[in-house]
This record gives C-alpha cells, structure tokens and sequence, in this order.
C-alpha cells in the first residue's frame, strides 16, 4: 500500500508540472454525445422558455467542445463562460437560475455528479439542480458543483476541497452512477 501511494503521489506531481506546460487542450466528445442536445428542442426543459435555439446550440457547442484546464486530483474544469442559456464558473460550475433569490439563513444543498447533474444539453433554468431550486423555493440555496464526465471519486474530492476551505453545506446529494459504469466497461475493470 505504502508503494502504491508513492506511486499516485509521483504520477500527480508529474501530471501537476507537465499538464500546464501544455496549456489549455480541446476536449472533443463524440457526435454521439451531442445528439441529445441537438434534440431537445422537443423536450419538457423547454417548456415556457422563450429561447432562440439556433443561439443555444451554439453556446452549447461552444462549452461542450471548449478548453478545459488542469486541476490537480479533479482533473480538469472548464473555464468561465457566459452566455444567454449557458453559463458556467470555474468555482461552482453551472450557475443558479432562480426566480427569487434565496433568503439570507437558506439551507445550502450542495448538488454533485457528472454529466446529467451538470446539466448536458439543456439551458442553465433546466439542469436539475435548477429543477430542484425550483421545488425547494427561496428557503434553501442549491448551488450545483456537478461538472462533465465527474465520476463519484472526483465529487468526493472536490467536496473535501470545498470543506477544506471552510464552506459547510446543509445537505449534500450525490446524482451519479453512468460515468462509474462507464469507466468499468471502457477498461474492463470493476
């Protein structure tokens, strides 16, 4: 076990120095990937929105194909980016889009996971953490640290990093499990 660490302390230090050198890279995801968003002008998360699509598509691409950087132990994240239905902060990923602000003593839900919690394909008022906003009302503050392809390891981390600093949410809610599964079938490995 001793040997083992050593070795994820090495290959995270190597990463750490080498990575930034190569500045930021384009991740492409496949076609196959987008097809929901190039779809979902017909589904419910569209539903009295008032929305230029053709607009939407193209911020959507923009954010899906854009630059991700290095972080260590997370990986990556992709940088700010704002626009009129997609809008993104390194710091807490997706932002909150609510009808009323939360009030001052609000519970904090902190809302992780990947791609789906992240909200893939649909504008900043239709991710879930949204959805869930919405249910809740102004009496809690969700705030949505979900981020593309973040499997359950890295939500953990990034909470520890986030409780590290010194922020306390009131209530955490994990929404994962694809992009475990989907590691296991792409190596093989359980």
């Amino acid at each position: 076990t001793g040997v083992a660490l050593l070795l994820l302390i090495m290959m995270e230090a190597v990463a750490a120095l080498v990575l930034p050198l190569m500045g930021e890279r384009e991740i492409l995801l496949p076609t196959r990937y987008h097809r929901s968003a190039l779809s979902a002008e017909q589904s419910r998360a569209w539903d009295g929105y008032s929305i230029d699509y053709a607009s939407f598509l193209r911020e959507w691409r923009q954010v899906a194909h854009g630059r991700a950087f290095w972080v260590p132990f997370v990986l990556f994240r992709f940088p700010d980016f704002s626009g009129q239905y997609v809008n993104t902060y390194t710091r807490i990923s997706r932002v909150r889009v609510t009808p009323k602000s939360p009030l001052p003593n609000a519970k904090r839900v902190w809302f992780f996971g990947g791609s789906a919690a992240w909200g893939y394909g649909v504008p900043d008022n239709a991710t879930i953490a949204a959805y869930l906003q919405e249910m809740l009302g102004p009496t809690f503050d969700v705030t949505n640290l979900a981020e593309l392809a973040y499997d359950s390891n890295i939500d953990v981390h990034l909470l520890t990093e986030h409780l590290r600093r010194g922020e306390t949410p009131d209530m955490i809610i994990f929404y994962g499990g694809y992009n475990e599964i989907g590691g296991c079938l792409a190596t093989r490995n359980a």
